[in-house]
């Protein structure tokens, strides 16, 4: 028995003394109270409403799709069009007109407001529960068409006046 703990702390006296002679040196530089990191997001890439005629949900990147309270994303319904529904349940429709300024024929409509988006003229009239929204990008030649559809017709038109600001943003 005594033979066993003089081997067990004989043993334990080996591994303990690297442990205990030697400070061990860090290659780790010390750290600084003022460093700072910093973290950078890649701008969303501006497009043409030519190059959404393709690809019109290309319109939105994720990040405004959570800001604008988008659920879901239908591309190809009708063609060169694309929907979302938002989280609230209201339905939201873009399609761009590349080569046709759809917002001065619209002007003479029953109901229609005009005001300016982002300095983009726009005019929107609301039909029953969906509020429908041109706005001019190239005056005589581009525009797009928002619309949104929900229950609270009271919704629906700050809903399609909030996607415009957005989508007008991301054009150039």
């Amino acid at each position: 028995m005594i033979r066993i703990r003089a081997v067990v702390s004989l043993m334990s006296l080996v591994v303990a003394l690297p442990l205990t002679g030697c400070t061990a040196e860090t290659t780790e530089p010390p750290r600084d109270a003022t460093t700072t990191t910093t973290t950078t997001t890649k701008a969303p890439e501006k497009r043409t409403l030519a190059d959404l005629a393709e690809k019109p949900c290309a319109v939105l990147d994720d990040a405004d799709k959570i800001d604008l309270g988008v659920a879901t994303t239908t591309e190809g319904g009708d063609p060169g069009q694309c929907s979302w529904v938002a989280v609230n349940g209201g339905f939201v429709v873009f399609k761009p007109y590349p080569t046709t300024d759809e917002t001065a024929a619209r002007a003479s409509l029953p109901g229609v407001s005009a005001f300016d988006i982002a300095g983009h003229g726009a005019v929107q009239v609301l039909q029953e529960t969906t509020c429908v929204l041109w706005v001019t990008m190239v005056v005589g030649e581009s525009s797009f068409l928002v619309s949104a559809t929900d229950d609270d017709p009271s919704i629906s038109c700050p809903g399609t006046t909030e996607f415009a600001k957005v989508i007008v943003a991301n054009l150039r």
